[in-house]
């Protein structure tokens, strides 16, 4: 070793100063060796290109994290220091603020804004430098979790017009991951797809699955974790062809919390020790502290709980961005919890919330108070428990009011319904029953009615929750209603609650609510509520066939379920006239027709409907103020079975009403339609599980129309829409409990009223059930009493009297008798008013 390896203190600075110049290294280290020394100890040598550092040297240059930054600000020091004079130093002191911005957004990015503040604006030597150091400037705010100040700035650099395409999609990904830590997810999704579409059309795959990453992320967040798994899939196997570490260790992270959420506890671990594996060797702390979280909650889900609470502290220790710590805090405090250590848990939870105060994070705040509420009902204290509840609401209702796009409101009210069924479980409790409802209400998703109301279809303002007394008064004499809540009813996260072992009894009650089934009964004079003693959880189905409503038709299933749902009321429906029904969770897929008809023996006008909101929305809309009174559109063709009668369906409904009768296919038939009172649709209808809102009616040969079509394109004023075709009436019932599907579309564009069917109809059963419902209506019966009239008289018509041959499965004396031949047909929507139909006078 020569004096000059023993003295020479810049090792590290010869290492960053790359590619190493010659000319400017005296301004640079002005006190270090000179060139020829560094040649002459054989630290450079020259090629005929330009300096180069040995190998053997190299190795020896190697530096920790730290000290390697430390050498990056000395550089970027000295640099600042004669760039204003020095335009080749500007130059350089940009490409290596570049190259330090980026190493710190990996190791340190709390140090990020310390870096970004030093370097003046009017120093860029080009448009795109300075644009780029206002990005850093934006990104560094939300790397300090300053998720406002980030998105303003963001916000004005993007709205340059002559921002660099490579500055501008990295600008979309960053505000898009800032609005998400605020809540704000419409802004989020629509920037982070905004920021794919660029790099799309930049052919950039790489920042494409940078994009796809966060997105998954966000999908994750909202428990859409078939999308999660697409956007997170795509975005590693971009990443692993491009041998890119780092952000494959990103995109482990989340799939190992996929795994997590799905009990897939070995998966789970795998892509945590992976991507620790990476970020290790890349000395990345902050993200190495968030595994350390996600480790202990495997720990935690595992009932290790003193283990759990150990890698909580490491994280806490680890991690730099406080974001993350509120995390950490909560899970620390649920790690308390479970074992009855309650003042613990909720100074955990405490920290927790004095965090999301200080960082802005609103959208964790809702399950912080959730927690805090949890512990005052395990100390008995309602009140207390009552107060939090609402507080995480408050924060719940105010993030979701901003949401414009219905998927998002939908994901969100998902995943938050544990904190409402929480509130709706206190009140109960106690006996009031005005605010559990009011609860109830507020538990639902609510696209279709905030829908309804942002398009002038109602008067009733947008976000209006009804009190019970608004739904009373909004109630005609003789009216029942039948509004039930589920509770407990697991959703996306089954996996994981079922993979939970036997000893985790206390963990399980505090991430999900006890099950239970709620019945509010409710008619102008009075309010009853009933626990209805069932589990929601056995109504559902993880079949292909979950939405299919004939598994309910066993006479067995059809006499408990009344025994439960029904009898409760039992008083109350023997006195009423008509019955409204509001299922919730899987009650949306129950032939109520069949349930009313069976033990109890209610032959009743039925109607049921999304929400009490959506009863009262709909029922405020102005009856049909068109000139026509009925359109009909028929189609046999298309997937198999061919329908037979379309054809004398939409014939008997021109006929008994009077109107046009349109085989399909019909050129823009769609653009007509606004002008009949009653619209009735005969074909093939087929429901998509996966996309509910591809869900479709086959309107000729290779000519289908979505339900998403329905909603973008479509404009009705009608009484009533009758879709004649197979399962045009099942819906998915997502999370938040909002129906998806062709019923929806309908309401959401301007019907008052959908009959549709559950599950896949008889086409003989259906002809002559249409040609009684349409006769009734003619006769001057409203849509819900002319159904009941027309399930009466097919259940009770002897074959005798059937026109249409027969299949050899319903010859006998009442062929169509059994519940699945009327069973599944459905009312959605109000069923009690409609314009005055008048007798036919001509049929086309």
């Amino acid at each position: 070793m020569t004096a000059l390896d023993a003295e020479f203190a810049h090792r590290a600075l010869l290492l960053v100063f790359e590619p190493f110049d010659p000319e400017l290294w005296p301004l640079i280290a002005p006190s270090a060796p000179s060139v020829a020394q560094l040649q002459a100890a054989g630290w450079l040598q020259a090629t005929a290109e330009d300096w180069q550092i040995p190998a053997e040297r190299r190795e020896q240059l190697s530096s920790e994290p730290a000290t390697l930054r430390a050498a990056y600000q000395q550089l970027i020091a000295a640099e600042l220091a004669h760039a204003a004079h020095n335009s080749a130093l500007a130059i350089r002191l940009f490409a290596d603020l570049r190259t330090f911005a980026e190493l710190l957004i990996r190791q340190a990015p709390h140090e990020l804004a310390d870096l970004v503040k030093q370097i003046p604006t009017d120093l860029a030597p080009t448009k795109a430098d300075h644009q780029l150091l206002e990005y850093y400037r934006g990104l560094a705010a939300g790397l300090r979790d300053q998720y406002a100040e980030a998105c303003t700035l963001l916000s004005q650099l993007l709205a340059q017009p002559d921002l660099e395409p490579m500055i501008r999609g990295r600008a979309l990904n960053s505000d898009a991951t800032f609005a998400r830590y605020s809540g704000n997810y419409d802004r989020a999704l629509a920037n982070y797809q905004a920021s794919f579409a660029l790099w799309e059309a930049q052919a950039d795959p790489v920042r494409q699955a940078y994009v796809l990453l966060n997105e998954g992320s966000l999908r994750y967040h909202l428990q859409e974790y078939r999308a999660a798994e697409r956007c997170l899939n795509s975005s590693l196997a971009t990443l692993q062809a491009q041998n890119l570490l780092y952000p494959q260790a990103l995109v482990l992270i989340n799939l190992g919390l996929l795994a997590r959420d799905r009990g897939n506890w070995g998966q789970s671990l795998s892509h945590f020790e992976q991507a620790e594996a990476i970020l290790q060797a890349e000395n990345a702390t902050d993200f190495l502290g968030r595994i350390a979280n996600n480790l202990g909650e495997l720990a935690l889900l595992q009932g290790h709980y003193a283990a759990a609470r150990q890698h909580f502290e490491q994280a806490l220790a680890q991690m730099s961005s406080r974001v993350y710590h509120i995390d950490a805090y909560l899970n620390y405090g649920l790690a308390w919890h479970v074992e009855g250590m309650f003042e613990q848990a909720e100074s955990a939870y405490r920290q927790a919330l004095d965090l999301v105060e200080s960082v802005e994070r609103q959208e964790i705040a809702a399950l912080v108070w959730f927690r805090l509420g949890q512990v005052a009902a395990a100390r008995n204290d309602q009140h207390q428990a009552e107060q939090h509840y609402l507080q995480a609401i408050d924060l719940i209702e105010a993030m979701r009011a901003p949401i414009l796009a219905e998927s998002l409101q939908i994901s969100l009210m998902g995943r938050w319904q544990q904190v409402y069924e929480g509130a709706i479980a206190a009140y109960l409790a106690q006996d009031k029953l005005e605010q559990a409802f009011l609860m109830a209400e507020k538990a639902r998703a609510r696209a279709l009615n905030d829908l309804l109301a942002r398009n002038g279809q109602t008067n009733q303002a947008f976000g209006t929750i009804p009190s019970l007394s608004d739904v009373q008064q909004g109630l005609a004499q003789g009216s029942l209603m039948l509004d039930y809540m589920t509770l407990g009813a697991v959703g996306p996260e089954a996996s994981l609650l079922a993979a939970l072992p036997a000893t985790a009894k206390a963990l399980r009650s505090l991430l999900i609510q006890p099950a239970a089934t709620w019945l509010f009964a409710i008619t102008t004079e009075d309010v009853q509520a009933f626990n209805c003693q069932l589990d929601p959880n056995i109504l559902l189905a993880t079949s292909p066939f979950q939405c299919d409503g004939r598994r309910f038709l066993r006479p067995a299933i059809l006499q408990r379920l009344a025994q439960r749902l029904l009898l409760p009321a039992q008083a109350l429906l023997h006195q009423a006239q008509q019955v409204l029904v509001v299922p919730h969770g899987a009650l949306h897929h129950v032939p109520w027709h069949a349930l009313l008809l069976g033990e109890l023996e209610l032959d009743l006008p039925t109607t049921t409907i999304p929400s009490a909101a959506s009863y009262l929305q709909l029922s405020q809309r102005q009856p049909s103020q068109a000139s026509a009174p009925c359109v009909a559109l028929s189609y046999a063709g298309g997937v198999e079975p061919a329908l037979v009668h379309t054809y004398a369906e939409a014939a008997a409904a021109v006929a008994a009403l009077g109107g046009q009768h349109y085989p399909l296919p019909a050129p823009n038939i769609d653009q007509q339609l606004g002008t009949y009172r009653i619209v009735h649709i005969a074909c093939h209808g087929v429901f998509v599980l996966d996309q509910p809102l591809a869900s479709w009616l086959q309107f000729g040969p290779n000519q289908i129309v979505s339900a998403l079509d329905i909603l973008t394109n479509w404009q009705l004023d009608a009484d009533l829409v009758v879709l004649s075709a197979c399962q045009s009436g099942v819906s998915e019932i997502v999370r938040g409990d909002e129906p998806f599907g062709l019923v929806r579309a309908f309401l959401a564009v301007g019907a008052r009223a959908v009959l549709v069917t559950l599950w896949p109809v008889d086409d003989v059963a259906s002809a002559v059930l249409m040609q009684l419902f349409y006769q009734a209506l003619q006769a001057g019966y409203e849509p819900a009493e002319a159904l009941q009239q027309a399930i009466q008289q097919l259940r009770s018509m002897p074959q005798a009297q059937v026109s249409l041959p027969l299949a050899p499965s319903q010859q006998g004396d009442y062929p169509f008798a059994d519940p699945h031949y009327w069973a599944g047909y459905q009312l959605i929507g109000v069923g009690n008013s409609i314009s005055k139909v008048k007798p036919a006078t001509s049929a086309a």
